[in-house]
């Protein structure tokens, strides 16, 4: 485990302590109406946005290695309740990991694919919502990015046994 990795969860928690800094009980409120049956700590995208930002900075992610910044956006991810964590997660990977070209490459992409999936059958990509913005904001920018091997991999998910797939795969 790298130095950086071994970081990763303070990380987390210093993004989480942002987001409760900037949540809103209105917003918090509207989002929970709009998405059913999802938990929102109350913040909206630039502060969602701004809170992750936070985080890197203190941190300095954007000197870590591309394993270790996608492994960190992953673990917001797979945070749990608050989608507002997960959607700072689609943030890092789509404004940090996307651009530095984390992502790129079959061995990379692969593997990304991977925890993603994974991340969808464990249900903790599990409202349309985050799925939407993890689609928009990274599968889709991130499979045009690597080609029609990208694309591929994303596609074999629509072909698997019911038993392996989720609302979503």
């Amino acid at each position: 485990m790298t130095g950086a990795a071994r970081l990763i969860p303070e990380v987390v928690a210093d993004t989480q302590k942002f987001l409760d800094e900037n949540a809103q009980e209105k917003t918090k409120s509207w989002w929970e109406n709009y998405v059913k049956g999802s938990s929102f700590r109350g913040c909206n995208m630039a502060a969602s946005r701004a809170a992750m930002q936070k985080a890197v900075a203190k941190h300095s992610v954007r000197t870590w290695s591309a394993d270790d910044r996608v492994q960190l956006g992953m673990k917001l991810l797979e945070a749990d309740p608050y989608t507002d964590d997960k959607l700072a997660g689609v943030l890092l990977l789509a404004e940090i990991s996307l651009p530095a070209g984390d992502l790129d490459g079959k061995e990379n992409w692969d593997r990304a694919c991977e925890q993603w999936r994974g991340l969808f059958m464990a249900n903790k990509i599990s409202d349309w919502n985050i799925c939407d913005w993890l689609c928009v904001k990274v599968l889709g920018p991130g499979a045009a990015r690597n080609g029609r091997a990208g694309a591929g991999r994303l596609l074999a998910w629509s072909h698997l046994p019911p038993e392996q797939s989720t609302l979503w795969l």
